[in-house]
């Protein structure tokens, strides 16, 4: 299941479950192929889920250094049209160049999943532009521990085209 917690796709691999039921205690391969148990700590996902609010909420105002400190500096975002931006630097440029009246939320409950060192954490967004189009996608995040705090690994935006 998931790999060493440096390995970017290990974030991206393994069950999903509904925010409230957390997977905890699980035993998987770890590093190297020895047996390791995966277990975060309780406070973990509500840690993430302000990750997650923290990161709309800096989408919303424009605040590129903020949206970027949520990244690990070598983060891959893959935007909703399938450009991929590497790096913390480079991803607060997406927020420089955002249309400024395009305010997205949360459309639907966050999935989360978290290991030890690694998780993913999945949430559904909807958007209004100012000439009344509606956007909507799936924001998918492949996530790392950086001592006592989480980072965005990897962002996958799957916007849904109407």
């Amino acid at each position: 299941e998931a790999g060493c917690p440096s390995d970017r796709r290990a974030a991206w691999t393994g069950g999903r479950h509904a925010r409230g039921s957390p997977k905890r205690g699980r035993t998987g391969e770890g590093c190297n192929g020895l047996a390791a148990t995966q277990v975060a700590a309780p406070e973990d996902e509500r840690v993430v889920e302000q990750l997650v609010r923290n990161l709309l909420d800096c989408w919303n105002r424009r605040d590129a250094k903020a949206f970027a400190e949520a990244f690990s500096p070598s983060a891959e975002y893959v935007t909703g049209r399938g450009q991929v931006v590497i790096g913390a630097e480079s991803i607060s440029d997406l927020v420089r160049q955002a249309a400024p009246a395009a305010r997205v939320s949360i459309r639907d409950t966050s999935e989360i999943d978290l290991q030890t060192h690694s998780g993913t954490v999945r949430f559904a967004w909807t958007s209004r532009e100012a000439n009344g189009i509606e956007r909507n996608g799936t924001i998918t995040c492949g996530l790392v521990r950086d001592g006592t705090r989480w980072l965005i690994d990897t962002l996958r935006n799957d916007e849904h085209q109407r």
